[in-house]
């Protein structure tokens, strides 16, 4: 009897002990799967039927967790498994930092080169970012990954303290100078920034998606701020996005309802003449107006162009601002000068809109000079250059606004027909202290007239630096210390009064 059971005894052991606990890992392993635990592995004993399905799914598990957490272009976490990771550690840290970026020229860089050296570059940024999270001073294990096109996202725990709060800001400095350092591809060299909005744990946000929706913010104010630098999440920044949305939802309303000129107006800014002594030009700049709603063009003008809003909003300006100038002249004011937006340069249709203002006005195209930002030509430049030499050959004039801020101006000056250059008032502001600006405003002077250009100095808003200034024999001023923007019946009043009496 027991040489009978023996063997039955024997094979059920065998079984409980090797085949099934192999089977019931099998079984666990596809129940963590489930779970998308893609870290756990079946035990491979043998080289049987079992042990080769064990294999096969172990290495399935690589292959999916690789699908789905990680960027297959940057070989870093994608933004499923950068939120899978975070929200592990979220479960267990008391407090850390959440850093949201965004590529500075990188769309420009796609546009110009092409979607290969735009993959090339995201590598290469990706790369170096990762060598500082594993070289970083925080103690802990930094979670890096890249969540969009050209976004990236960085978690870490650390105390939240005065130290470590400098070291944040450390942090987040040299990421900006690694992205910052050339990439050379294909004997190509190219230059990007990133911006950089940082949210605390759990400050800023208790949960993930709060630190991801606070974190962007802060970086869209780094962008529009100041480029390839970073900034803190605040309660300024959320009341201002929040500003900036019921102001959208305003703007929407109104062009739904087209009622634009019920919401817009135009104010001058008088341009005075140093030689002459007296105003002779003014600029036309645009001002909203809403019960409810105040906002300044710093804010409401990209709105428009966001909502694809300027074109009307320019015919409006270019229209009212040509039928006051029949007032104007008889004043005195012999130059308009008009801002032209991105949506105006790159429309086909301005140049046509232009010249039927031309014969329903009486106004000539030398009475008006154009003014052109460094950023506006950067988009589509051939495009944008080719309207600008028609509108010159009419006779019209151009003058290149805030000059000084941008990273190519010289360039432009070259390539545009430029008459006027409009000194940014950075850089006009301490002039009369300060010996640096004072010479770099000598030589910006020298320069302009060495090409035959007229030279306009903004943003003067006191005595000392109008005198400064007209000693050094510029050309125009213009700024709060000769007037702000004022509306029309308002500015004939101060041209009757000003233009008899000498500053």
């Amino acid at each position: 009897m027991i040489v009978l059971v023996f063997p039955f005894v024997l094979i059920n052991l065998l079984y409980k002990y090797y085949f099934k606990k192999r089977i019931q890992n099998i079984i666990y392993f596809t129940e963590e799967i489930k779970k998308t635990n893609f870290q756990v592995r079946i035990p491979v004993q043998g080289k049987d039927e079992i042990s080769y399905i064990s294999s096969f799914l172990n290495h399935l598990a690589e292959i999916i967790e690789k699908l789905i957490f990680f960027d297959s272009l940057t070989e870093v976490l994608n933004r499923n498994g950068f939120e899978f990771n975070v929200n592990l550690i979220l479960k267990k840290v008391q407090s850390g930092v959440f850093f949201f970026m965004d590529l500075d020229g990188f769309k420009y860089v796609n546009e110009t080169f092409g979607h290969n050296i735009g993959n090339i570059a995201l590598k290469i940024i990706s790369k170096r970012i990762c060598s500082l999270c594993e070289k970083n001073s925080f103690g802990g294990k930094i979670i890096f990954g890249r969540i969009g096109g050209d976004e990236f996202a960085i978690f870490f725990s650390t105390k939240i303290d005065y130290i470590n709060y400098l070291n944040i800001q450390l942090f987040a400095n040299k990421i900006i100078e690694v992205v910052s350092e050339k990439i050379s591809i294909n004997e190509l060299d190219i230059i990007l920034g990133i911006s950089i909005g940082i949210a605390i744990y759990p400050k800023d946000g208790k949960s993930l998606g709060e630190l991801l929706t606070n974190s962007d913010l802060a970086m869209h104010h780094s962008k529009n701020t100041i480029k390839n630098s970073f900034a803190f999440y605040d309660l300024f920044i959320k009341e201002t996005y929040e500003q900036k949305n019921i102001l959208r939802n305003a703007l929407l309303t109104i062009l739904k309802k087209n009622i634009l000129k019920d919401h817009f107006y135009i104010v001058y800014q008088p341009i005075y003449s140093l030689k002459e002594e007296k105003i002779t030009s003014t600029e036309v700049l645009l001002r909203f107006k809403h019960d409810s709603i105040k906002s300044e063009p710093s804010m409401f003008i990209p709105l428009l162009e966001e909502l694809n809003l300027m074109k009307n909003i320019d015919n409006y300006v270019i229209e009212k601002s040509f039928a006051d100038f029949d007032d104007l002249k008889k004043y005195s004011i012999t130059k308009l000068s008009i801002n032209l937006s991105i949506s105006q340069l790159r429309s086909d249709d301005f140049y046509k809109n232009i010249k039927q203002l031309l014969s329903s006005f009486s106004i000539q195209p030398q009475n008006i000079i154009f003014e052109i930002t460094e950023t506006s030509f950067m988009k589509e430049p051939d495009k944008i250059l080719k309207i600008i030499n028609s509108l010159n050959d009419l006779g019209f004039s151009f003058a290149l606004d805030d000059f000084g801020t941008g990273y190519s101006s010289l360039q432009y000056l070259k390539e545009i027909p430029i008459k006027n250059l409009k000194i940014d008032k950075t850089f006009i502001k301490d002039i009369s202290y300060n010996k640096k600006s004072l010479n770099i405003i000598k030589a910006l002077l020298k320069m302009s007239k060495s090409l035959n250009l007229e030279i306009t100095a903004e943003g003067v808003e006191d005595f000392s630096t109008f005198t400064t200034l007209k000693n050094l024999e510029f050309d125009y001023v213009q700024g709060f210390f000769i007037s702000p923007p004022l509306e029309l019946g308002n500015f004939i009043k101060l041209i009757k009064k000003n233009n008899y009496q000498k500053l």
